[in-house]
């Protein structure tokens, strides 16, 4: 990841998580949101916990974006138990972007 600092490294690795959770929310894919917002929480809460200053410098609210990440897991999870006809974007599970400045 370019970066011999954990709680960077995990920042950076959390944020590409994310990502790649609203690109299979686009997709229509629960299980890709599921899998990867709870891999971006690891990271995430990694980088909080191993050095807080680094997200803050960076501008970025780890703690608000957590609980909305527990949000959007929580909604995924309804998603989930409904049965599936056809792959539509799940993009209204995730209502609007987090906030991350």
């Amino acid at each position: 990841m370019g970066t011999s600092d954990a709680a960077e490294r995990s920042l950076y690795q959390g944020l590409i998580k994310l990502a790649a959770g609203y690109v299979h929310a686009v997709r229509g894919n629960p299980i890709g949101v599921t899998r990867n917002l709870t891999g971006a929480r690891a990271y995430l809460e990694t980088s909080l916990r191993l050095n807080p200053a680094i997200s803050q410098g960076a501008g970025i609210d780890v703690t608000l974006l957590l609980a909305q990440i527990d949000a959007r897991l929580k909604a995924a999870a309804n998603v989930a138990d409904m049965p599936m006809t056809a792959h539509k974007p799940l993009i209204d599970l995730l209502p609007e972007a987090p906030q991350i400045r």
